[in-house]
């Protein structure tokens, strides 16, 4: 079910500092495209081409390019783009950092705010007496949940979990900022590559491979070469995402080569994990799509097939003679 509307903060909207740089053209084509991203499929995520998407809204294509090169869009049209990670944050306390948009390949374009508040409008929808088991008690199954916040609020409580967020106090339906088109392909409001449907994996298990428990050693001492060699302070050796990589077998290169695309990030070593994650999707999955064993030359088939419809016709021949 497709909602017919979404909230609109006024004060949001003048206070941002990215929009307000924007001319007064590549503001009003952002109203016009927020409509198209709240109708998509993925809540705030297009899969199409830059200009297509211009021709879509009916504006000049150099005002979607102000608003990429201004910071209000983002995406690609070719090439990888950046993973979008969301920290959730209540009061003091930040959360485990979540992947709501992997690095992918586009095209991809998306509005982040209405991706987080997407993701945001699912955890705490999660929370209400519409998302209890049937027959059960709103009380009785919230105060059950391991994750129950007894003054609820998004954040309250974090688990070991990248993905998990606590469940909110029960209320009459979800809320959030931003109310939204119903998107079953999400998990967790993640959403994924358009080749796989699920959101990304986060244990070694989940990326299909069986190893033995990772060393606490080998987590460590990738944490110190990342401090000491990269400029990386926020390491955490006890990071689920960094046991399921290693686990999975990620090696020293990768993280060296993904600690150079997180410099000048806000929280680089969630950012590193998110794209040696990413990379290793992507390669999952032209593993499996690429061919296996030698290509097959046509000529040299047709000449197999030549030769032995030619040692067919012979027998036969032989055959023929020897009955006469």
């Amino acid at each position: 079910m497709k909602r017919p509307a979404f909230q609109f903060y006024p004060a949001d909207w003048r206070n941002n500092s990215n929009l307000r740089r924007c001319s007064w053209a590549a503001r009003g084509a952002w109203i016009d495209l927020m409509c198209l991203m709240h109708d998509a499929d993925g809540y705030g995520v297009l899969r199409w081409e830059m200009k297509e998407i211009a021709q879509s809204i009916g504006c000049p294509l150099s005002l979607l390019k102000e608003l990429r090169d201004k910071g209000v869009l983002k995406g690609c049209d070719t090439g990888v783009c950046e993973p979008f990670v969301y920290t959730p944050r209540s009061g003091r306390k930040d959360g485990e950092p979540v992947t709501l948009i992997p690095g992918q390949s586009g095209p991809i374009w998306y509005s982040s705010r209405m991706v987080k508040d997407e993701y945001v409008r699912n955890i705490r929808g999660s929370g209400t007496r519409f998302g209890d088991p049937e027959g059960a008690d709103p009380k009785v199954a919230r105060n059950a949940s391991p994750n129950h916040a007894p003054k609820g609020g998004f954040g309250a409580d974090f688990d070991a979990s990248p993905k998990a967020a606590p469940i909110r106090r029960k209320g009459d339906g979800p809320s959030s900022s931003s109310s939204s088109s119903i998107n079953t392909n999400t998990v967790n409001g993640s959403y994924p590559p358009p080749d796989n449907p699920r959101a990304p994996a986060s244990t070694a298990a989940e990326v299909g491979v069986d190893t033995p428990p990772v060393d606490a050693g080998a987590a460590g001492q990738v944490c110190r070469r990342l401090r000491r060699e990269c400029g990386i302070g926020d390491v955490n050796p006890s990071h689920p995402k960094l046991l399921a990589l290693l686990a999975a077998g990620a090696e020293w290169p990768e993280f060296a080569a993904a600690a150079k695309a997180s410099d000048g990030k806000a929280r680089p070593f969630a950012y590193l994990l998110s794209v040696i994650e990413g990379e290793r999707r992507r390669a999952a999955q032209m593993a499996s799509a690429v061919h296996h064993g030698p290509m097959h030359n046509r000529q040299e088939s047709l000449e197999q097939r030549n030769r032995e419809a030619a040692q067919r016709w012979a027998a036969k021949m032989e055959t023929g003679n020897a009955t006469e």
